[in-house]
């Protein structure tokens, strides 16, 4: 008896709410992403929010957990302060640096 391959559910196609968003200054139009980064012993959660015209980042936090917690803070890390944005690249790009060794 050969076994067929079950059908796969598409995930759902959501709308580019930004599609009519012309991006021709900093702070127009932020994204956001939300990884995991190994380090020993397991890895951690990284919420990132960038602004999409510069590419710097605006906002981070890096957690253990998965929950909208870091997605808040980084969030709250973004709108504080968008003329902060180089510093806080800075200490992103520090702190992996910093912790590369781990993150193989």
């Amino acid at each position: 008896m050969s076994s067929r391959p079950t059908a796969i559910t598409p995930a759902p196609i959501f709308r580019d709410l930004a599609e009519d968003v012309i991006v021709d200054r900093p702070n127009r139009l932020w994204v956001a992403d939300l990884t995991y980064v190994a380090i020993p012993g397991g890895f951690v959660y990284l919420a990132a929010i960038l602004d999409a015209w510069s590419r710097k980042v605006v906002g981070y936090a890096i957690s253990r957990s998965m929950d909208a917690r870091i997605a808040v803070a980084a969030l709250k890390e973004a709108v504080s302060s968008s003329a902060g944005a180089s510093n806080r690249t800075s200490r992103l790009l520090r702190w992996f640096t910093d912790n590369r060794r781990h993150l193989r």
